[in-house]
């Protein structure tokens, strides 16, 4: 199971995966969605 540093991890990878792509507004949300569905996964537990 993923634990809340493994969380952090995970955005601070996806963050610099976005830089550079900052004007793809769709590649952007699709992270955002990502972020979103790997938090509500992590407070399930």
């Amino acid at each position: 199971m993923l634990k809340i540093d493994d969380l952090a991890e995970v955005e601070a990878s996806l963050a610099e995966d976005n830089i550079g792509v900052t004007d793809n507004q769709e590649h952007n949300a699709e992270v955002a969605l990502a972020i979103a569905k790997v938090r509500s996964r992590v407070r399930k537990c």
